[in-house]
């Protein structure tokens, strides 16, 4: 996600990336230094952020978005396959790509079937003719 083109033409700017990981801390994303979790209250104030994006494993995920609500954050995008609540105020969109998924499933399905319902309509219509 920190290297994610698409975030920036549509205006959105990553200001900071930050992990709980001692050995993440310090490495270089896309010009972004890893920070520690520990300074997410600075780094909200500092850039003056709303929204955070949580792209943790499940176990993790509530933690972070604890940590994303002390620190200011007032709208979550969360790609981690698990719910999270939050207070009152703060918005969250939950990102589910098995869902994603099914939904691309479902509407390949659905054309194969309508493919073939068509195909099949057009040699009854031929056998008609004969």
């Amino acid at each position: 996600m920190a290297g994610y083109r698409g975030f920036l033409r549509r205006g959105f700017r990553t200001v900071a990336l930050v992990d709980i990981d001692p050995a993440k801390i310090g490495t270089q994303i896309d010009g972004l230094t890893i920070r520690s979790i520990d300074e997410l209250g600075d780094i909200v104030r500092e850039h003056r952020a709303a929204i955070g994006i949580i792209t943790t494993p499940s176990a993790s995920a509530q933690d972070v978005a604890d940590a994303m609500v002390r620190a200011g954050i007032r709208s979550i995008l969360n790609f981690a396959p698990v719910m999270i609540t939050v207070p009152a105020g703060v918005s969250v969109r939950k990102v589910d790509l098995a869902v994603e998924l099914q939904i691309l499933t479902y509407y390949e399905q659905r054309k194969a079937a309508l493919a073939d319902v068509r195909r099949r309509g057009r040699a009854v219509a031929d056998v008609r003719r004969t």
